[in-house]
């Protein structure tokens, strides 16, 4: 399967951001235990 390599760039930073915003979002929001 062929990725371009900008695809695969953001794919990467969209995944990278997406774990940052999770762990942000499960330290001010424990009580929601997301």
């Amino acid at each position: 399967m062929y990725v371009p390599e900008i695809k695969a760039s953001t794919i990467i930073q969209a995944m990278s951001g997406s774990e940052h915003m999770i762990q942000f979002l499960t330290h001010e929001t424990p009580k929601c235990g997301l």
